[in-house]
């Protein structure tokens, strides 16, 4: 039997959640909940393949998070596994469209290279295992990344009249890559 795994839910998300249902249709917002908790027990599940130690896992405002002892190519298996389970969802489109529909746009966002997310993680993991010295090599796809986005935000906002939603995205990335370091401390 699996130890128990602490899970802690932060008032953020409830507060996302709230505001979600105020602006969204229900089916909507039922399918990005079941899109999330698939993805989650995917790298969960991934996580327990590979034998890994899950210290924590939190659900909040900016995501779902998931602490582990993992590194490595375990590591890169455990990361890439969300966003293949969300693209699985693109299978039920003909049942369950909506679910299909927040499964992938989840899966593409999880993938971009910038670290906390899923691609982020993936590149990390795959420049410690063969660059260790070279943290530049994640740092590299991160920030160019992260300067499409903020131009396809500005874009979006200024010319397509979409406020400063589009610019939203990117800044928030550009926040947490800065806070979690790309190279892990010794």
């Amino acid at each position: 039997m699996p130890n128990k795994v602490p899970i802690s839910i932060k008032p953020g998300f409830f507060l996302f959640l709230a505001l979600s249902l105020l602006l969204l249709p229900i089916k909507w917002v039922a399918a990005w909940v079941a899109a999330v908790a698939i993805h989650e027990a995917c790298h969960y599940l991934a996580l327990r393949a590979c034998k890994a130690e899950i210290l924590h896992m939190e659900v909040g405002l900016s995501g779902a998070v998931i602490e582990t002892d993992i590194g490595g190519l375990r590591e890169c298996l455990c990361a890439i596994a969300g966003p293949l389970g969300s693209l699985c969802l693109i299978l039920c489109r003909k049942w369950f469209p909506e679910l299909a529909v927040c499964g992938f746009l989840q899966a593409v966002f999880n993938l971009l290279p910038v670290f906390p997310l899923d691609g982020g993680r993936f590149c990390r993991a795959l420049q410690e295992k063969y660059a260790p010295g070279h943290p530049w090599l994640c740092k590299l796809p991160e920030n160019a990344t992260l300067v499409l986005l903020f131009g396809v935000g500005l874009y979006g906002s200024l010319r397509l009249s979409l406020g400063l939603i589009p610019l939203m995205i990117p800044l928030v990335l550009l926040y947490k890559s800065r806070k979690i370091p790309c190279k892990r401390d010794a």
